[in-house]
């Protein structure tokens, strides 16, 4: 390896480490997604069935089971499983950070493998500027501090169609490496999130073809034999389960989550077409600041082969995903490799490209770039005085943030593209850090669940965790922060027959009254320890609960 690629390669460690590791624990586990894969994870280690996904006494049968083995093996590794009783586990000193590792993981070694790959395909300037480009991109480093799917299947979208593009190209078409590196990552994304990744190859395919009325590239990466394949690695788990979890997993992944989002906007994330391509302006940032260069670059440079498998790579799944209902930011990161390649080619010779740069569409992006930039800042203060606390030291935060984002138009009006790039990476791990480590945390009025985790802490429910009940405050970070066995009542008739059985009960406002006229007519009595107000963001509504401790 040469000594530039070295120091390229500590490069992108060190923007890694900085952008995905440093900062995953800083944040709580987040509702209701990223609650419901680690609680389920958790479940998987607690019951010692790592075939059955459960949340609490429900299957949790949406996505496949890849992801609860990843989650649980990487809690396995870093903390203390305790043994109790009757093939019943605790874990041990907890922590989101170990499920979020998995994600954080995942995304590193997409960047790795972006560079490792495309440097023999591309040229090397192309293959670095497009890591830095990825590496720093809003919503992949937000991916990454979640642990959930997406991050992996990141990761398993590169190493695909990178050697899916070796296959178009035909570089090194017969290697038995890339048989299994195509094939075996789509039957590891099957059960990761099902077919999605099967269906983005399978048009960006029928896409080439269509345009250059030719299979034979196709046909060098064995496809009837990689289907075979895929089926060997993604299938066996399924008939592993039972026939309750099979029937279960076959309504709720396919026809609910899979079909339910391609034909009805689910779970309130509907959105006009044309979300994503908008959304791009915010979730590529700080990149999106040369989304207009990069379109006049697409324009004039859509023939070469390179690029044609770029566009083919991403255009078909972003216009699938615009018509599709259900939409959410992260449905189309499988995709932000490719866009991050066109933009390093672009960005790779910018001699050449110069006027690409510096034309009336371009200073109408930098623009659209400035408004969009300045007004998450702005977004981030209102947010800050809202579920927070604003004071001196925050000020000076959001300050700086605004001062940062802004210079790199001092690098745009001296025409100096090349520094304007790289201060956009810097100002990227700026910014990550200064969210993550010193804003995000102290949004305190956000983290509901950990605040009311916290307060039974320094109680004695640690003591005994079979001993507490909730009713209206029910989001699945509660479940994960207090612990498996809390008790969730949908009506107070319920609860007050099972009153005697609770140590602690944690009531919403909303029931507190009704339960505390019925409570005085049955004699039964109580201590208020404390009332935890918040906002629960997944209903959208300020919430008040009470910590209650029976005498």
């Amino acid at each position: 390896m040469k000594i530039i690629q070295v120091k390229e390669l500590i490069i992108l460690i060190l923007l890694s480490v900085s952008l995905f590791f440093s900062s995953i624990n800083s944040l709580p586990v987040l509702d209701r997604d990223e609650a419901r894969y680690t609680q389920s994870s958790k479940q998987m280690i607690e019951s010692n069935n790592y075939f059955s996904i459960k949340f609490q006494n429900e299957y949790r049968s949406k996505k496949p089971i890849g992801i609860y083995w990843l989650q649980a093996i990487s809690v396995n590794l870093f903390t203390n499983i305790n043994y109790l009783n009757n093939f019943k586990y605790e874990v041990l000193n907890d922590n989101i950070w170990k499920y979020r590792l998995i994600s954080a993981g995942a995304t590193f070694l997409s960047i790795l493998f972006l560079y490792f790959f495309t440097n023999n395909l591309f040229q090397r300037e192309v293959a670095f500027k497009s890591c830095l480009i990825l590496a720093a991109s809003l919503l992949v480093i937000a991916e990454a501090h979640i642990a959930k799917t997406d991050s992996v299947l990141l990761l398993l979208s590169t190493i695909i169609f990178i050697t899916l593009f070796k296959y178009y190209t035909g570089y090194d078409n017969k290697s038995i490496l890339h048989f299994f590196l195509l094939w075996g990552s789509l039957g590891i994304s099957i059960l990761i999130k099902g077919p999605l990744l099967l269906i983005l190859l399978f048009l960006t395919v029928i896409s080439i073809i269509f345009i250059e009325k030719d299979i034979s590239w196709i046909k060098n990466s064995r496809p009837l034999l990689g289907i075979l394949f895929v089926l060997i690695i993604g299938l066996p788990w399924f008939f592993l389960l039972s026939i309750e979890e099979q029937k279960n997993f076959i309504q709720e992944s396919f026809f609910h989550d899979f079909l339910g989002k391609a034909l009805i906007a689910q779970e309130s994330h509907g959105a006009f077409p044309g979300f994503h391509t908008l959304g791009l302006w915010i979730f590529f940032s700080p990149f999106s600041l040369f989304f207009m260069p990069l379109i006049n670059f697409i324009k004039t440079s859509y023939k070469r082969k390179k690029i044609l498998f770029l566009i083919c790579w991403f255009l078909p799944c972003l216009i699938v995903m615009e018509i599709i209902p259900t939409k959410l930011p992260h449905y189309i990161l499988p995709v932000y490799p490719a866009i991050s390649i066109i933009m390093g080619f672009l960005l790779s010779d910018i001699k050449k490209n110069e006027s690409l740069f510096f034309n009336k569409l371009s200073y109408v992006g930098y623009f659209i770039y400035f408004l969009v930039s300045n007004a998450l800042i702005i977004f981030l203060l209102k947010a800050n005085q809202v579920y927070g606390e604003i004071n001196f030291l925050s000020i000076i935060y959001y300050c700086l943030l605004l001062l940062l984002n802004n210079i790199v138009f001092i690098f745009i009006f001296k025409k100096q593209i090349r520094n304007a790039f790289y201060y956009l990476v810097f100002y990227s791990s700026i910014f990550s850090t200064i969210i993550y480590l010193l804003i995000l945390p102290n949004l305190t009025l956000l983290w509901t669940s950990k605040n009311i985790a916290f307060l039974l802490e320094k109680n004695d429910y640690a003591e005994n965790k079979n001993s507490i009940a909730t009713i209206g405050y029910n989001e699945p970070s509660l479940i994960f922060e207090v612990g498996t066995q809390l008790k969730v009542f949908n009506n107070i008739e319920s609860l007050i027959k099972n009153f005697r059985r609770f140590d602690y009960l944690l009531i919403e406002k909303d029931y507190y009254m009704e339960f505390n006229e019925i409570v005085k007519g049955e004699y039964l009595s109580y201590n208020v320890i404390t009332n935890v107000k918040g906002y629960n963001a997944s209903k959208g509504k300020w919430v008040a609960v009470y910590l209650l401790k029976k005498l």
